[in-house]
């Protein structure tokens, strides 16, 4: 580096520190920490980021489950209502016919 540049470069930096009163080491020093507390919040914040993440899925997989099983249970409810419905159209008939059977009676002794 030449001479003029290095200087016009340490001019700038000492522009640069007179904007501050603390000592360039003590400035080093908080920009580290400052940067080590950054990595820590944000190495939380994936970890955090992937365990919802996790459970997102978890939850929406569950919840596929569940309505699967309910359109299955509500196929199965219609069938059966389909059933009973044929099932009565068979048994009104002969309620309505006239033939009354007369029941043995009951003897409990």
């Amino acid at each position: 580096m030449s001479d003029a540049l290095a200087t016009a470069v340490s001019c700038k930096e000492e522009i640069l520190f007179d904007r501050y009163r603390s000592r360039p080491r003590q400035l080093a020093r908080w920009l580290l920490e400052s940067r080590d507390t950054l990595r820590e919040k944000y190495r939380k914040l994936k970890v955090d980021w992937k365990r919802l993440t996790v459970r997102v899925n978890d939850v929406s997989r569950s919840r596929d489950n569940w309505r699967q099983r309910a359109e299955v249970s509500e196929k199965q409810v219609l069938a059966m209502q389909a059933e009973v419905e044929r099932l009565s159209a068979l048994i009104e008939p002969e309620a309505y016919s006239g033939s009354k059977k007369k029941l043995p009676p009951c003897r409990l002794h």
